[in-house]
C-alpha cells in the first residue's frame, strides 16, 4: 500500500554514518526523551533530551541498568511493563525517576518492545514524556472543593459524573473532544450516550462496570475510544472513582486525550520495524565483534558480502576478512578505544576468493563493562547504489518528521528556511513544507515583531553554538489563531563541526497557558482568604494536616511549622478527651458518604492547657489527591462564657424573686395575720404566743435571706484543683457530729480525686447530704455515700432508704418555677454548673421509687500534679 513500505523493502534503510547522524540529531531534538535498553533492562542509548531531563551525562546513563535510576516501587513497575515486552506487548504507563539532585522527575513512558529477525525479545525502546507540569496542574486542580467546579470547567482533561445509564456531569473540554455541548451530551437518552463509545470497546466497559458492582477492583487506569460527532475517533486514558455526586451513587470519570500519544505509539512500532531493518534488511553488511575481534553477530548482507555461512563467519575473527590489515597506517582497534568511533576504508577477501572495496563505519559500544564494536561495512564498487540509500533515507526521515504530532523546522546560517514538517507548514500559511524553502520568517504568517524575535534567538543558538530550550513564544497563526509555542532550537553542523544552521521543534502550549493563569488567579485569591480570615482553616488527612491557617495557629498556642510537623496521635491531643470519639464518628460517617450535619461544637486543649470551645464546619474534600477533611473553626470560648455568666445571674435573680414571691411573701403573710390576731387579743398569753409566731417568722425571713447570700460571690470566685476526696470526709465527719440515728455507709474506691472547684464545693456537698437526711421520715435512716471513676468522670452517688421522689416529679426537681427542690438544691445545681458537671436524680433501687433515691454528681476529672 503506497505510504507504507514493506518491512523487506531495503528503501528502509539508513545507508550512511551521515544520515544515522542526522537521524540522531532529529532524535535528539525532540523535545520528548527517547531511550532504548536490552534484554537485560541495561540502558544501551538515550538522546540528548532524556539526559536533560535527568540532568545528567550519557556517561551515567549508558551502560547502566535502568533500575539505578528508579526506587524499588517504579522499579518493580518497569520489571512488570517488560515482562509484557517480552511477549511483544507495548505499553504506556507513568514512571517517576530520579534526578542527579534526588528529585522526582514524572514521566509518560510509553514503549515498545525491539527482536531480532526471529522474534526474540532484544530489548525495549520508548518515548520519555516529561509530565511535572501535568503533574502541577492536576495536583492544582484538586486543592479545594469550592474550587472544584471552575477548575473542571476550565480543565484541558474530560470529566465526567455517570449515575445509572447517564451522564449528569460532562465539562466543556470533554464535550469539546467530541464536537457537542455539555448540555447535549447530558439530554442524550441511554442508547445515544453508548453510541458515543467505539464498538470494539464497549464490551470492555461493560465488564469493568460489571467487576466494579461485584467489588473486584481493577487496574486503575484503562484506554478506549470515543466516537466523535463528525466521526473522528478520540483516544483516552481514564481514570474512574466511584463518588457521591447530588446525592446519588455514580462514578466520576477523568479522560485524559492521548489520542497524539497514540499515534506516537504507532509511529514508535513503525520504527522499531524499521530499526529492525536497518540491521537485518540493510544493503551493508554490519559485524558485530568484541576488542579481540572475535565476531559476535552479522547480519544477512555480510553473509552475502563474504560469501560465508554464517555460521562460518560467527567461528572467524575479524582479522580473518581484509587483504592485508597489517598494511593499514593506522590501527583500528586502537582509534576505536581513544575515540569511540573510526571510518576507514579497505579491501577485503571474498570466500571465492575474489577482493571488493570497501568503507568501514565502526563504533564501540560498552556493555556489561565489555567493549563491543558495531562495523557497518559498505562495498563502494558502486556509488549509484549508494545514492540510492541515500534517497531512501532522506524519503523514511520526511516520512517520520512528517507523522510526529510536534512541529519541526531547520534553516540556514541567515535564518532562511530549508525545510520543516507538514505540521509546521500548515501554521505557516505555506500549504505544504517544500513552499518553504527559500522563504524567512518575514515570508510567514507571524507579524513583523515576532518575525524578528524568531530570528533574534536563531542567531543566539548560532553565534554562541549552544541549544536554546523551552522558550516560549506569542505566535499568530495562518488561520487567526494567538498561540503560545514552546520552542526547542538546536545548532545544526557539518562534517567538519562547523554551525551551518538552526534545527527547530515546538509545541503548542496555548491551552496549558491559560489553564496555569487560571489557576494561579484562583490560589492567590484562595490563600488570601484562607491567610486573612478571623476563622480558623484546616485541611487534615490520614498522615496528618496538610494545611492550616494563622488564625488556628494562634487559636491552639503552636506555630503553622510545630502543627504541619504533628502526626495524628499528637493532633488528637489538641482535642478535649470528652469529644475525641464523637468527632471521630463524625470523620467516619463524612469519609463512608453518611450524611452528618456540618455544624458541631467541640473544645480544643492549647499549648497551655487551656480549653476553647470553637463551633466547626467540617466537609469531605480530596486535596493532592489525597482524601482529606477541611475544617472552619470559630472561637465561641468568650461567647459560651458570657451566655453561661448570663444564665447563672438568670437563675440567681429568679431565686432571689422566687424567694420574695413564695417563701419571705408566706412568712410576711403569717407576721401579717399574727400581728392582726396580737392586737385584738385581750388575753395576756394569747398575745404572748401572737409573739412568739411574730419571731419565728421573721427569723425564718432573715434565714431564707442568709443562705441565699451564701452564694452571692459564686460567680467571681476563681476555680482551683481540689480534693473531692478530702472534702466529702470534712463535710460527712461534721454532719455525723450533728445528727442521731443515721447510718453512714460509705465506699470511695478513687484516692484523692482531683477536679476544679471552689469555697464553694463544701456547701454543695452539704446541701446534698442534708437533703437526704431531713426528707427521710424514717426513724433509722440510712445514707449510702459513694465516690468512683468512669471514663473521664468522677461519679458521688449520695442514696438514701427514705420514701424516694415519683417519676413525675424527678424531671421538675430542679425547675425554678415550680421549687420543689428548694432553696439548697437550687444553689447545689449553680455551683456544679460552674464546675462543669450536672447533677442526675434516680431511685436508689432501680424502677422501685419508694426505696428511696439516689443523687449522682458528674465531675470532670482534672489530673493531680501535685
Amino acid at each position: 500500500m503506497k505510504g507504507k513500505p514493506d518491512s523487506s523493502d531495503s528503501s528502509l534503510e539508513i545507508s550512511s554514518k551521515e544520515e544515522i547522524m542526522r537521524y540522531q540529531t532529529l532524535v535528539d531534538s525532540m523535545f520528548d526523551g527517547f531511550i532504548a535498553v536490552d534484554e537485560d533492562g541495561v540502558i544501551t542509548y538515550a538522546n540528548k533530551r532524556l539526559l536533560q531531563m535527568l540532568e545528567r551525562d550519557e556517561s551515567e546513563l549508558v551502560g547502566r541498568p535502568l533500575s539505578d535510576f528508579l526506587d524499588k516501587e517504579n522499579a518493580d513497575l518497569v520489571s512488570d511493563h517488560v515482562e509484557r515486552r517480552k511477549t511483544g506487548t507495548s505499553s504506556q504507563y507513568e514512571l517517576e525517576w530520579e534526578k542527579s539532585d534526588g528529585s522526582i522527575l514524572p514521566t509518560i513512558i510509553s514503549a515498545a518492545p525491539l527482536t531480532d529477525e526471529d522474534g526474540t525479545h532484544k530489548g525495549s525502546f520508548a518515548l520519555v514524556t516529561d509530565i511535572t507540569e501535568r503533574r502541577k496542574m492536576e495536583e492544582a486542580l484538586n486543592q479545594s472543593e469550592e474550587n472544584y467546579r471552575t477548575l473542571a470547567e476550565n480543565s484541558l482533561q474530560g470529566i465526567t459524573v455517570i449515575s445509572g445509564d447517564r451522564y449528569i456531569y460532562v465539562n466543556p473540554a470533554f464535550a469539546s473532544w467530541l464536537g457537542y455541548t455539555p448540555d447535549e451530551i447530558l439530554n442524550m437518552s441511554p442508547e445515544d450516550m453508548w453510541d458515543l463509545v467505539h464498538p470494539e470497546d464497549k464490551e470492555m466497559l461493560l465488564e469493568r462496570a460489571e467487576k466494579r458492582n461485584k467489588g473486584i477492583v481493577e487496574e486503575k487506569a484503562y484506554k478506549y475510544r470515543f466516537v466523535g460527532k463528525d466521526g473522528n475517533i478520540v483516544w483516552v486514558r481514564a481514570y474512574s472513582t466511584p463518588i457521591i455526586f447530588s446525592g446519588q451513587e455514580s462514578l466520576m470519570v477523568l479522560l485524559i486525550d492521548i489520542t497524539s500519544q497514540i499515534r506516537v505509539e504507532e509511529a514508535l512500532r513503525t520504527s522499531q520495524r524499521k530499526y529492525s531493518a536497518l540491521f537485518h534488511l540493510s544493503n551493508d553488511g554490519i559485524i558485530v565483534h568484541d576488542m579481540k575481534g572475535k565476531i559476535v553477530e552479522i547480519n544477512k548482507r555480510a553473509e552475502e558480502m563474504f560469501g560465508y555461512s554464517r555460521d562460518e563467519l560467527l567461528s572467524m575473527n575479524v582479522h580473518d576478512l581484509p587483504v592485508d590489515i597489517d598494511s593499514m597506517d593506522t590501527d583500528p582497534f586502537r582509534v576505536l578505544a581513544e575515540r569511540g568511533q573510526y571510518t576507514f576504508h579497505i579491501e577485503f577477501k571474498k570466500k571465492n576468493g575474489n577482493i571488493f572495496p570497501a568503507e568501514v563505519s565502526a563504533t564501540s559500544i560498552k556493555i556489561d563493562e565489555e567493549t563491543i564494536v558495531q562495523a557497518e561495512i559498505r562495498d563502494i564498487s558502486k556509488r549509484s547504489v549508494a545514492e540510492t540509500r541515500l534517497r531512501q533515507s532522506q524519503d523514511m526521515l520526511r516520512l517520520i518528521m512528517n507523522s510526529i504530532p510536534q512541529y519541526v523546522f531547520w534553516k540556514d546560517k541567515e535564518s532562511t528556511y530549508l525545510g520543516c514538517n507538514f505540521n509546521f507548514a500548515l501554521i505557516a500559511g505555506v500549504g505544504s513544507p517544500d513552499k518553504i524553502i527559500g522563504k524567512t520568517d518575514f515570508d510567514l504568517a507571524w507579524t513583523k515583531e515576532q518575525s524578528r524575535d524568531l530570528i533574534e534567538s536563531d542567531k543566539l543558538v548560532i553565534e554562541t553554538n549552544k541549544p536554546l530550550f523551552r522558550e516560549e513564544k506569542h505566535i499568530h497563526h495562518a488561520d487567526g489563531k494567538q498561540a503560545w509555542w514552546e520552542i526547542n532550537r538546536v545548532p545544526l553542523h557539518d562534517d567538519d563541526g562547523n554551525v551551518i544552521g538552526v534545527l527547530g521543534t515546538f509545541q503548542d502550549i496555548t491551552e496549558r497557558k491559560k489553564a496555569d493563569e487560571s489557576i494561579k488567579k484562583s490560589e492567590a485569591k484562595y490563600r488570601s482568604l484562607a491567610e486573612q480570615s478571623f476563622q480558623g482553616l484546616t485541611i487534615l488527612n490520614k498522615d496528618g494536616f496538610s494545611y492550616v491557617n494563622r488564625t488556628f495557629a494562634n487559636l491552639v498556642g503552636y506555630s503553622i511549622d510545630h502543627l504541619m510537623e504533628m502526626d495524628l496521635k499528637e493532633i488528637w491531643h489538641l482535642i478535649h478527651p470528652d469529644d475525641r470519639q464523637i468527632l471521630k464518628n463524625r470523620i467516619e460517617a463524612a469519609e463512608s458518604g453518611r450524611p452528618t450535619q456540618p455544624r458541631h461544637e467541640y473544645r480544643l486543649i492549647d499549648s497551655k492547657g487551656e480549653i476553647h470551645w470553637v463551633e466547626a464546619y467540617a466537609t469531605p474534600i480530596d486535596y493532592f489527591g489525597k482524601a482529606s477533611i477541611q475544617t472552619v473553626l470559630v472561637d465561641i470560648t468568650d461567647r459560651l462564657s458570657a451566655e453561661k455568666e448570663i444564665r447563672t445571674a438568670r437563675d440567681r435573680a429568679g431565686l432571689y424573686l422566687d424567694l420574695m414571691c413564695h417563701d419571705i411573701r408566706n412568712q410576711l403573710q403569717v407576721i401579717l395575720n399574727s400581728a392582726t390576731l396580737m392586737h385584738s387579743a385581750t388575753d395576756a398569753k394569747v398575745k404572748d404566743s401572737f409573739f412568739d409566731i411574730l419571731q419565728l417568722s421573721v427569723q425564718r425571713c432573715s434565714r431564707l435571706i442568709d443562705e441565699v447570700k451564701t452564694t452571692e460571690d459564686l460567680i467571681e470566685v476563681p476555680l482551683a484543683k481540689r480534693s473531692l476526696e478530702a472534702a466529702l470526709k470534712g463535710v460527712l465527719e461534721a454532719i455525723e457530729t450533728r445528727v442521731s440515728n443515721t447510718e453512714f455507709i460509705k465506699s470511695f474506691s478513687k484516692k484523692q480525686a482531683t477536679i476544679m472547684a471552689d469555697e464553694y464545693l463544701e456547701l454543695l456537698l452539704s446541701n446534698i447530704i442534708v437533703n437526704a437526711i431531713e426528707h427521710n421520715p424514717n426513724e433509722d435512716r440510712k445514707i449510702w455515700v459513694s465516690l468512683k471513676q468512669r471514663g473521664n468522670e468522677y461519679f458521688l452517688e449520695i442514696a438514701d432508704n427514705g420514701q424516694g421522689i415519683p417519676d413525675s416529679r424527678k424531671e421538675e426537681l430542679f425547675d425554678m418555677a415550680r421549687r420543689y427542690g428548694g432553696i439548697g438544691l437550687h444553689q447545689s445545681v449553680q455551683i456544679i454548673e460552674k464546675y462543669g458537671g450536672k447533677i442526675d436524680v434516680t431511685d436508689r433501687i432501680e424502677g422501685n421509687a419508694s426505696e428511696g433515691a439516689k443523687f449522682i454528681l458528674h465531675f470532670p476529672i482534672v489530673e493531680n500534679t501535685q
